[in-house]
């Protein structure tokens, strides 16, 4: 009698285990159900995409200011490299002057090269005096790691890969004609059920959090993303995204100018 009532505990425990698989393997398949066919579309062409070129326009509140950034971002993953620019400005909410500075990164595999320009009314802990240095991923100088960041530093594309499974979605809105082009708008939040997430886009996703919200506008035409913006309370960033058919130019600036 014991081990029959152990055995029918055992069949219990496997049968409950099976059907929460089975129940998790469900809702994953009909999340992705739900999306439609651009949807589905876009986000194939989201893994697809290999030359492509990254506006992104942030604002976020810190402890009473405001950072304003603008990032230029072109990206060539077939071949493992990017350029980027990045202005940066900071507003103080009690009208200290403005702190603006600029920074360029030529990342090819390895190999970072790194200036930083454009600075006023700050005092940087790195030189700006607009030279190319060098550096590999393992001898990025501390106080170079905040802004020498090797590899695609921003790829807001790849929060659309996987198909779509860090997104729930919101809301479909009405195909409507922005800049001659018909687009499709959706509206999205982060999944709290996700696997375990890229590097390259977990800020994006931190700083957007469980109450932020992603809208995302796609080309009736070519089924791919144009434009994403990401909002919650502290934060509005928008990403263009410009694509492309060949490789970028992605030249190592000229040895004359670069310091080792």
């Amino acid at each position: 009698m014991i081990m029959l009532l152990k055995f029918s505990t055992l069949t219990y425990v496997f049968v409950a285990i099976c059907m929460i698989l089975g129940i998790s393997m469900y809702v994953s398949r009909h999340q992705f159900s739900r999306f439609d066919a651009t949807l589905k579309s876009t986000f194939a062409n989201a893994s697809d995409a290999k030359f492509y070129d990254e506006r992104v326009e942030t604002t976020l509140l810190m402890q009473g200011s405001r950072l304003q950034l603008v990032d230029l971002y072109r990206l060539d993953r077939a071949h493992n490299r990017y350029y980027s620019i990045s202005t940066t400005t900071l507003i103080f909410a009690n009208s200290k002057p403005s702190i603006v500075f600029s920074v360029s990164n030529i990342s090819l595999g390895q190999d970072l090269y790194t200036k930083v320009g454009g600075v006023s009314n700050a005092q940087l802990s790195v030189p700006s005096d607009n030279i190319w240095r060098h550096f590999t991923i393992s001898s990025i100088p501390r106080n170079y790691e905040n802004i020498a960041v090797s590899g695609a530093i921003l790829d807001n594309l790849k929060l659309f890969e996987r198909a779509g499974e860090h997104l729930i979605q919101i809301a479909t809105y009405a195909t409507s004609t922005i800049d001659g082009k018909l687009e499709s708008h959706y509206l999205f939040k982060l999944s709290s059920s996700r696997t375990a997430v890229d590097p390259v886009i977990q800020p994006t996703m931190s700083r957007l959090g469980s109450s932020g919200k992603i809208d995302i506008w796609i080309d009736s035409a070519t089924q791919k993303i144009s434009t994403i913006v990401f909002h919650n309370e502290s934060y509005f960033s928008t990403t263009t995204i410009d694509y492309a058919d060949q490789p970028f130019s992605l030249a190592t600036p000229s040895s004359a100018a670069v310091v080792h």
